[in-house]
């Protein structure tokens, strides 16, 4: 349970982190708008 709850977490970190580091500029942009 514990185990599948990071793994998501790692997951959407992932899905913010690899399009942040192609373009940070981008990232700035979305970090303004909340995340749901």
């Amino acid at each position: 349970m514990k185990e599948a709850s990071w793994n998501q977490e790692c997951r959407e970190l992932f899905h913010v982190l690899i399009p942040w580091l192609n373009s940070p500029k981008h990232f700035e942009q979305r970090a303004r708008v909340p995340y749901k």
